[in-house]
């Protein structure tokens, strides 16, 4: 033990493992004393110490013998007596801490937040498997019920490991199983991961809950950014061609959000008609629901409006399926929003927001979608009313962080509609972005409102507030030691260093490119890169730009960034037209125009993308303010 794996990894979770452990020394029982001062911490503070962190930073801080850094939680009352015993319990040096686990309980028990006689409870005797079986009905039923949390209160009181216990070997499955669905219904999705893996260990490959089991794997696969291989769970779950049950529906399900997000529109469509096909063979009208739904979602994607009405009209016929006809009702509001419809909109969405399962959460985040579609649209005043709504909503649930996303949306909003108020709203909105909140419970959070903030202040050209916020960002982040939100600090102090000064803006740029090497995020080093080639357009490097430019398009084609990729295109477009090689733009044009082949909402994307990465302090000579004219008219809707 504490040696490192054949896969050249840690056993466990390397934010609790001991320093002993992480330098391949000999572990103890005081190596387990420290991953439970650990959680100790974590269940006072709501998060980990090393949340946000990259791998080597947590080890670099393990390893130098740092102490923790104490969550602003830890300071009340009573987690303030705790502090000693995390501190020993976390020791660097092994020796320090506590010689056993009854010296950590004893040291509980002091404090006088434990019971005295928790040492000395006597170990109950283990359900007999019918009483195991009855429990697992209820559980499931619970679930069935949308009561996940009633669920999981059921499965915590079972045993851990039934294979150990006489005649539960059969039951150990169907409960990992139903524990990973229960973990997965509360947004846990490391927990569920953790019980499908323990479940796949135990499945023979001809067992029935098999394609079951592909189909939970692969849903928490997706969750947590996996997509390829929970493509891979998705196929296996579809059984051999001929055989017609919920599972191949199901299965295509799945390919066919795995397709939307890869932007693969087309096999997102194709998948989905499938598994409407396969839902109406089976009479299943709860499947055949869930299918339709999806068909609408991949039919909005692709912009196609009558598509979308079809199928969302028909899911409103379900009056069994109040979550489906929810979602159905927002679709055709999105619908209506793209459209201009300001009053079809708002009859949809008071619809929506009537309906029995409106969860103010669900609630904010569909107002702010349609903010974002009449934003595109060109209507700012409905765009401002849209996200005004969600911040109303936010503030009167009290729901964190939503509220400072609307918030910095509603102001961007503010700054494009021009009204005479306009400036000195968003600047307020800011104000309270940038202000420390004890609402924000993790130094990301924080560090991702002081960097709106300063975006926020820099559209509306107060240039010394936002530099004051991002300086602000910058000590927060390296402080708490993070690195995801640096990239963005950077870049916006590119943006800030531009205008006076050009070549301190592309070093700006280029640290903010070394930021993402710290971690994995395609997309931050795809829109790093980006930003790095512009501006080295912008001082007229035209090779170096091209270089780069033609990297970051080809990067953001592998990893499916389909956005990005047409924004590098039309960068390149706009290069080439400001040294008059019209048949390179011509290239690169016609490659945007096949991308964008009857998707309006995707064009106007697009002149929005070009307009935040040409701002005007950007544009620094006659030829490349002319070039960037003639796309964005190319751009504009016919």
């Amino acid at each position: 033990p504490g040696r490192l794996t054949d896969h050249d990894s840690l056993c466990g979770t390397l934010a609790y493992a001991s320093p002993e452990q992480i330098a391949e020394q000999p572990l103890t029982p005081a190596s387990d004393l420290y991953t439970l001062g650990l959680i100790l911490y974590e269940s006072l503070a709501g998060t980990s110490p090393y949340k946000g962190w990259s791998e080597l930073d947590i080890v670099t801080h393990k390893l130098q013998g740092r102490p923790l850094i104490l969550h602003e939680r830890l300071s009340a009352d009573h987690a303030r007596d705790l502090l000693p015993i995390i501190a020993q319990a976390t020791s660097s040096d092994h020796r320090a801490r506590y010689p056993d686990a009854d010296a950590f309980l004893q040291a509980l028990q002091r404090t006088q937040l434990l019971p005295g006689h928790l040492s000395a409870a006597p170990t109950p005797a283990p359900p007999s498997p019918e009483r195991i079986a009855a429990l697992l009905d209820e559980a499931q039923l619970h679930l069935t019920q949308c009561r996940p949390r009633e669920a999981q209160r059921i499965l915590r009181d079972l045993p851990y490991n039934l294979h150990a216990l006489p005649r539960c070997a059969d039951l150990a499955l169907p409960r990992l199983l139903l524990q990973a669905e229960v973990a997965k219904r509360l947004g846990h999705f490391g927990a569920a991961e953790d019980a499908l893996r323990r479940a796949f260990l135990s499945l023979p490959g001809d067992h029935p809950l098999r394609a079951k089991a592909h189909l939970a794997f692969a849903d928490v696969l997706f969750e947590l950014q996996q997509p390829e291989e929970a493509g891979l769970h998705y196929l296996a779950a579809i059984p051999q061609r001929g055989v017609i049950n919920p599972e191949a529906a199901l299965g295509n399900l799945g390919l066919s959000r795995i397709a939307q997000h890869n932007q693969d529109l087309h096999e997102a469509m194709h998948f989905a008609d499938i598994a409407c096909q396969l839902a109406t063979t089976l009479r299943d009208a709860p499947l055949r629901a869930s299918c339709l739904l999806r068909r609408a979602e991949a039919y909005h994607a692709a912009e196609r409006t009558p598509e979308v009405i079809r199928d969302a009209n028909a899911l409103l016929e379900y009056k069994s399926e109040a979550e489906g006809a929810l979602r159905a009702l927002q679709l055709l509001a999105l619908e209506e929003a793209r459209a201009g419809e300001h009053e079809a909109t708002l009859r949809l969405v008071h619809r929506a927001t009537i309906h029995p399962l409106a969860a103010p959460e669900a609630r904010a985040l569909l107002s702010l979608d349609l903010a974002a579609a009449a934003d595109l649209a060109a209507h700012p005043l409905q765009a401002v009313a849209h996200a005004l709504q969600a911040l109303e909503i936010t503030l009167l649930h009290d729901l964190c962080p939503l509220d400072d996303t609307a918030r910095h949306h509603l102001a961007r909003y503010h700054l494009a509609s021009a009204a005479p108020d306009a400036r000195a709203k968003a600047l307020d909105l800011a104000a309270l972005l940038a202000q420390p909140s004890y609402r924000r419970d993790d130094p990301i959070h924080q560090t991702d409102a002081l960097n709106a903030a300063a975006e926020i202040a820099l559209r509306a050209q107060d240039h010394d507030t936002a530099e004051a916020r991002l300086h602000s960002a910058l000590r927060f982040q390296q402080e708490h030691n993070l690195w995801r939100p640096r990239p963005r600090t950077h870049l916006l102090f590119a943006h800030l260093r531009e205008p006076q000064d050009p070549w301190q803006a592309l070093e700006e740029a280029t640290l903010a490119v070394e930021a993402t090497a710290r971690f994995e995020a395609p997309e931050q080093m795809a829109s790093a890169r980006l930003i790095l080639g512009r501006i080295n357009l912008s001082l007229d490097q035209a090779a170096q730009a091209r270089i780069l430019l033609e990297e970051v398009r080809l990067y953001a084609e592998e990893h499916r960034l389909h956005r990005l990729e047409r924004a590098a295109a039309a960068t390149l477009c706009v290069l080439h037209l400001t040294r008059d090689q019209h048949r390179e733009h011509d290239l690169w044009w016609s490659h945007i125009q096949r991308s964008l082949q009857g998707r309006r909402h995707q064009r106007a994307a697009l002149r929005r993308d070009l307009a935040d990465l040409f701002p005007p302090q950007a544009i620094t000579s006659e030829p490349l303010r002319s070039s960037l004219q003639t796309l964005l008219n190319q751009l504009s809707p016919p």
